[in-house]
């Protein structure tokens, strides 16, 4: 089964479309990756919808030398092009969670800055994480971390929820 993430936001958004026919993310989700040695490889660039009028935009990176279909520690940034709040996205996310494992544990923090942290753990999906939702004019921004358990450990855990509290949304260059 491929991780839980693809399930959910699939469970969002129907309909696969070229990206570049779509409305672009006006954001993007500036990340000091550096603090993380590994050299990482984007794996997979998803863009979902338009479902109404919402459309994910999803990329999927692993450290190098590892595969989406099998991964053991990856994170993704997400545009959401929608109206929606913050709080309305994750309830969704959390409301899906909770369908595909009702006993994950989730906690939720809110940030100063009006961005949301969420870290879980699923038993049953077999992965841990931590996610940040952050809102932008077009619409909601998520930076994720995730981890296959047995594999957390808490430097790693340590380094990536620095890394995700200290991404920022910047403006997109335009091509």
């Amino acid at each position: 089964m491929k991780y839980l993430a693809i399930f959910l936001f699939g469970a969002l958004c129907v309909f696969s479309l070229n990206a570049q026919s779509l409305a672009q993310p006006s954001m993007e989700i500036s990340v000091l990756l550096n603090k993380d040695a590994r050299p990482w490889t984007l794996a997979d660039s998803i863009t979902n919808g338009p479902v109404g009028s919402v459309i994910v935009f999803t990329s999927e990176w692993v450290p190098k030398g590892d595969s989406i279909d099998a991964w053991k520690e990856m994170f993704d940034k997400k545009a959401i092009i929608t109206n929606d709040t913050v709080r309305h996205q994750l309830d969704i996310w959390k409301a899906m969670l909770a369908q595909v494992d009702p006993k994950a544990e989730m906690k939720e923090e809110k940030n100063a800055d009006g961005s949301i942290t969420m870290t879980y753990t699923s038993v049953s999906a077999g992965e841990m994480g931590i996610s940040r939702y952050l809102k932008a004019n077009d619409g909601i921004y998520i930076l994720s971390y995730r981890v296959k358990p047995s594999l957390k450990t808490e430097a790693r855990w340590k380094l990536w929820r620095d890394i995700i509290s200290s991404a920022t949304l910047i403006s997109r260059k335009k091509n």
